[in-house]
């Protein structure tokens, strides 16, 4: 039957598909103009979405209590401290002093879970071949 006028077609050997009217592909400049923009608008709600993940968490400051040695390395007891409004965890790092008076940074780690306002100790290992760890950073 035709699509236009409804009329059957009296031969088997008509195309049957092809008065079918279809809408126009759209260009490729559409798509890929659509495709960057849908991409633009991903990634700008991943940044608000994570902006707002860790709103009012921090800042961790970080202080040595104690070393002890443990074969190739020293053991420190290290305690975190979160002045923020809201719990987190602290991205820390041991910074060492050598010998020859180079400051490195070694041994990053992140702490537990530290509730708004409050502190947390742990132990964390740090692998010293001649210095000795002098501070903790955190953020």
């Amino acid at each position: 039957m035709c699509v236009r006028c409804e009329t059957p077609f009296a031969d088997g050997v008509t195309d049957l598909d092809a008065d079918v009217q279809r809408p126009a592909a759209p260009s490729v400049i559409q798509t890929h103009g659509t495709m960057a923009a849908v991409v633009v608008v991903g990634v700008v709600l991943m940044g608000l979405i994570f902006s707002f993940s860790v709103r009012k968490v921090g800042p961790f400051k970080g202080e040595i209590l104690s070393q002890r040695p443990n074969g190739a390395g020293v053991t420190l007891t290290v305690r975190v401290s979160n002045a923020g409004e809201r719990a987190g965890r602290g991205n820390c790092r041991v910074k060492v002093s050598t010998s020859g008076g180079r400051v490195t940074n070694v041994a990053p780690f992140i702490t537990q879970r530290i509730a708004a306002n409050g502190t947390v100790t742990q132990d964390v290992e740090v692998p010293t071949e001649d210095g000795a760890p002098a501070e903790v950073t955190c953020g």
